[in-house]
């Protein structure tokens, strides 16, 4: 983001001018008023700053240090064809094991699930499992591969909180399953890297091993293992699915509100190899938002779509006739427009090609009704290549058999939904319908996805299979849930050979729909949700012709490699520049994914080995120094990011086997010719307490390296706040912008504890070969504003009526010559001298762009609605008829405990509602924020002096620029403006929200490229009778029960507000 605020123009008193303005060139402007003056002093800047720098730090020792030591190494040349298979080869080995275990474990449940007897009358004592939200008493030992204690010997099961853990088929998943926990260990013995294997229910039982605490304890766990990315696309193929809402006039009210979350809840049931949208009916019929086809299930669509959702209003006399018709004709169109417009080989990119479509299907929502649509069922769905799953909602007053037979009839299921607490379980069923095709599929169908590990372990790939039951009675077709193992995507990028592809470079890869699995710019928060990223190759990088043919190659799995030239923006976004890399891609076998290696132009050749004494350890040993390493980079054994050096250099001489020695080589090799050229260069002796040879003005020295080494001199220096998150030198914004241009990068830097301002300017320059132009190290030198501002000020020889400044290539001020000039630092010049920016711009010396950045979490504050009071509440809870078919006495004892445990402490500031806690969980929303970037036009030469001038009505401003060629850094000189007041409005710089992204364009969306997956939507087998959807009985005793605790929940509430 870029530095300051809305408000920074008034703290920084430089001439600040507002307001309207005209722009003209004058190519003479009144002839070269101050041209040779301003080149001499650009000049003599660069030169007394370089001259300052090294002098100052012995930059120019350390360098021929380096060089002098290259005999030393060995340099391979970058291979990147070879390269990316190899990893790509790597990667797929580790896939490649975990289905390997994965297949034991189906087998393994197959017999199971073949050989269990249901017990219809089985009870929570006849089932022992460890609950992952209960009370815990296991006395699990911390590990290291999890991050967290865990049980080795057993699995751990969680159960949402909206279903009873007593339901009988809570219990038989739960008994069938705990045979599991067998094979489990077996493949964890066999292969120690595996992580999480699991199994989902469709019952909605998730059982994990190793057993482990559940890291949301409070009712607000909202966690269903069927909602789950892995979950659903493992579960069914993909799917074309249009929501129909019955929005006729006897739906106004609750019965309204519980079709719009239902449909909420039936979008989250999808994911982005589905596409979907929602229709209204009543008398006509039309979608409730302005996308006019389905639209890939995605999680922004699905966003805009709960958005749409909230707009409908009840009104009209329903006609099931005309909501059906539009709904077959809408599925129609959307298969010939993928046919004719998107199919795999025409050129154009984004359809799934041979017959297009898959799982076709229509989710009928309604109040009742008694009219039977025969007619457009007969004309439409003849054949039932449509399903149709029905849901009468709401208390159901009306007539239902209609409804009914509109799901039993087309392949579908009906559903009754009376109150809120029915929804989640009813909505996400028919999974197990669409299931069926699949289970009379030969072999099983392994499944690879991305999500956030709900455990813990950040971002992971899934590989899973699912479960179907064995029993001859059952016809085979039954779903019982999903198999699945994790595969940490952390671990795998930790393992990448980085030193192959430079500071610069970098290894990402795509799904079979052009969307991320990981990629440095990816954003992964807590506030996902556990969802998948979404993002596309083409929204997380710039957007070109070439990137859009990388991204159709990686899709088809294609081996291959092409040179771009494209933005690439720093890790501040406060910097962009255009730059040469080459991609090089291959397809991870035994995955629906794909590898690419970039390596940036300057990085031809990397270290393959150095000549190095091991006993040279003690070079890390330096008292006077502060060292950041990131320990697991040479041994990922050494996950503590805290230890010491001692400690670590202990590690090394007891288990160096166990260590990347290559790396640990590197290492050792910059710490000894860092701490020779510190000795001879800056005394580290008893006069180190004079700092050396440091000098008025220096407050530190910090040497980064490619071998991951940062040294800072001295020790007690705090200017460089460099933190634990960035160990990594190549993960610092000015070390990837040194090493990638080889100039001097100035950066201004302000410290303040609240109480005090510190500013000062960062030079970092690289350490460059000679011999083949590899950049080894880079050197920063911290120097006080103050001491930064006296260099300049000497070398300037221009009459102090004229405005002074130095920016840097992102529009940023580091030096003004007013007496203010320290108050506009790191000040956007497009604040401070928008006029003179502005013409900049216009002349093209400065370019302009907008970033867009689709991974924006947005704060909710404001923003609250309905949608989050409807969350499962207790009473909604209460009304779940899974929660009813369960005995009464559970209903006494659980709910109303749970009721009065907090009717009496109320009072407590401490407590919080679950709708509280909810919100707080929710507190965030994705949005997408515009960033404008400037940077230097490089492309058409940016050599020479500029002159420029500025029109502001009745005079003229006119103003030099010139660069500082060694660096990012650009001198301008503009004529005082006491007498010629422009009034320009300020170039915008701060990232901004795009209220509104929805557009034209975004309504009639450019589907992107993507590969068809395996479908299965149809078999002649297939069992279709099975249909019911009746409400269980409830005796009076039950329904009083349920009266009197709605009552008190009610009565609670108001007590509690």
């Amino acid at each position: 983001m870029a530095s300051g605020s809305p408000s920074a123009s008034t703290r920084c008193r430089c001439l600040h001018f507002y307001g309207l303005f005209a722009v003209f060139l004058l190519p003479n402007a009144g002839g070269s008023w101050l041209t040779p003056t301003v080149e001499r002093a650009a000049e003599e800047i660069e030169e007394k700053l370089v001259r300052f720098i090294a002098s100052s730090t012995g930059l120019d020792v350390l360098e021929q240090a380096y060089n002098d030591s290259t005999s030393r190494i060995t340099f391979q040349a970058v291979n990147g064809k070879d390269l990316v298979v190899e990893i790509a080869q790597s990667f797929g080995d580790v896939f490649r094991h975990r289905i390997e275990a994965l297949q034991l474990s189906l087998k393994h449940a197959k017999q199971l699930s073949k050989k269990y007897q249901w017990k219809p009358k089985i009870v929570e004592s006849d089932v022992h499992y460890i609950h992952a939200r209960g009370a815990f008493n296991e006395s699990f030992e911390f590990n290291e591969q999890y991050g967290r204690p865990v049980g080795l010997t057993s699995s751990s099961a969680h159960i949402p909180v909206d279903i009873y853990r007593g339901d009988v088929e809570i219990l038989n998943s739960l008994a069938w399953t705990a045979a599991m926990d067998q094979i489990w260990k077996e493949n964890k013995e066999r292969d120690q890297g595996i992580l999480w294997q699991y199994f989902g229910s469709q019952s909605g039982v998730l059982k994990v091993y190793p057993a482990s605490k559940w890291r949301r304890q409070k009712d607000s766990d909202l966690y269903d293992v069927r909602r789950r990315p892995w979950y659903t696309q493992g579960a069914s193929s993909p799917k074309e699915m249009l929501i129909l809402v019955d929005r006729s006039g006897s739906s106004h009210g609750q019965a309204l509100s519980l079709m719009k979350h239902s449909v909420k809840s039936i979008l989250e049931t999808v994911g982005e190899n589905d596409y979907v949208n929602v229709a209204n009916f009543s008398e006509k019929a039309s979608w409730v938002g302005c996308f006019s086809t389905l639209v890939q299930a995605n999680q922004r669509n699905k966003q805009w779509l709960s958005a749409f959702v909230d707009t409908v209003t009840a009104g009209g006399v329903a006609s099931y006739a005309t909501g059906l018709e539009f709904a077959f004709q809408q599925l129609e169109n959307f298969t010939w427009t993928h046919n004719q417009n998107y199919s795999e080989d025409d050129g154009e990119g984004g359809g799934r090609g041979g017959d297009g479509s898959c799982n076709k299907m229509i989710m009928f929502l309604t109040d009742g009704g008694t009219e039977m649509p025969v007619e457009v069922i007969r004309k439409y769905n003849a054949n039932k290549t449509v399903r149709i799953f029905s849901f009468a909602i709401g208390p159901v007053a009306n007539a239902i058999p209609a409804v009914k037979w509109l799901g039993c009839s087309n392949r579908g299921y009906f559903y009754q939904i009376p109150a809120m607490g029915a929804v989640r379980s009813k909505v996400q069923d028919y999974h197990s319908y669409l299931a069926r095709p699949q289970a009379l599929a030969p072999g099983g169908h392994f499944t690879t996805s991305v999500h956030l590990d709900e455990l813990g372990m950040g971002l992971v790939a899934s590989v899973t299979v699912p479960v179907f039951n064995q029993s001859q009675d059952i016809g085979n077709q039954s779903l019982l849930g999903i198999l699945g193992v994790d595969i940490s995507l952390m671990k795998l990028i930790d393992s990448l050979p980085r030193q192959k592809f430079g500071p610069s470079g970098y290894a990402f890869a795509i799904n079979s729909n052009g969307y991320v699995v990981f990629h440095p710019d990816l954003k992964i928060t807590e506030s996902s949700h556990g969802s998948p990223p979404s993002v596309d190759f083409v929204e997380i990088e710039d957007d070109t012709r070439e990137k859009q043919d990388i991204r159709r190659d990686m899709i088809d799995r294609r081996l291959g490699h092409k040179v771009t030239r494209s933005y690439v923006a720093g890790l501040d976004d406060k910097h962009a520049d255009i730059r040469e890399r080459t991609y090089y891609y291959s397809p991870i076998p035994n995955t629906n994914f794909s590898l690419a290696i970039v390596v940036p132009e300057y990085y031809k050749v990397y270290i393959e080995s150095l000549s190095i004494d091991m006993t040279t350890m003690h070079h890390l040993q330096l008292n006077n120094m502060k060292m950041l390493l990131e320990y697991k980079r040479y041994c990922h054994q050494l996950q503590n990011a805290s230890m010491t050096v001692e400690t670590f250099i202990s590690f090394l001489q007891a288990n160096y086997t166990l260590c990347d020695m290559n790396e640990v080589r590197h290492l050792l090799f910059d710490a000894e010719i860092i701490s020779n050229w510190l000795s001879s260069v800056h005394k580290m002796d008893s006069t180190i307490q004079k700092l050396g040879s440091l000098r008025d003005g220096v407050v530190g020295i910090a040497v980064e390296t490619n071998s991951g080494l940062t040294l800072i001199y001295p020790l007690n220096g705090t200017a460089f706040n460099f933190s634990e998150s960035t160990l990594n030198p190549w993960d610092r914004v000015h070390y990837k912008r040194a090493a990638e241009t080889n100039i001097w990068i100035y950066t201004p830097l302000i410290k303040s504890d609240g109480n005090f301002t510190e500013k000062f300017i960062m030079a970092s320059k690289a350490i460059t070969l000679s011999s083949n132009n590899y950049r080894i190290a880079v050197l920063n030198t911290m120097m006080t504003y103050q001491k930064f501002y006296e260099v300049i000020t000497s070398a300037i020889s221009i009459e102090s009526s004229k405005l002074v400044y130095i920016i840097d290539d992102g529009g940023f001020v580091l030096y003004s010559n007013r007496n203010e000039s320290s108050q506009c630092i790191g000040e956007f010049f497009g604040v401070i001298q928008p006029d003179i920016m502005s013409d900049l711009v216009e002349r093209n010396l400065f370019i302009s762009r907008k970033k867009t950045d689709y991974q924006c979490m947005c704060s909710t504050k404001g923003m609250r609605n309905s949608a989050l009071r409807i969350f499962p509440t207790f009473l909604y809870q209460l009304l779940s008829l899974q929660w009813w078919s369960s005995t009464s006495s559970w209903v006494y004892f659980q709910i109303c405990s749970w009721l009065f445990s907090g009717f009496f402490s109320f009072s407590s500031s401490s407590s919080q509602t679950l709708e509280e806690e909810i919100i707080a969980e929710h507190s965030h929303r994705t949005c997408i924020m515009e960033i404008p970037q400037y940077h230097f036009n490089l492309e058409d030469g940016f050599e020479s002096i500029q002159d420029g001038a500025v029109s502001c009505g009745n005079c003229t401003r006119r103003y030099q620029a010139s660069r500082l060629h060694r660096s990012n850094l650009l001198l301008v000189v503009i004529e005082s403006a006491e007498n010629c007041k422009c009034t320009t409005i300020p170039l915008p710089y701060q990232p901004k929200e795009i209220k509104n992204p929805i557009t034209d364009q975004e309504c009639y969306p450019n589907v992107r490229y993507h590969r068809k997956l395996p479908c299965f939507d149809s078999n002649p087998n297939e069992m279709a009778s099975y249909c019911t959807g009746c409400l269980p009985t409830m005796s009076w005793r039950l329904f009083s029960l349920s009266l009197v605790v709605a009552l008190l929940t009610v009565a609670r509430q108001r007590v509690l507000r």
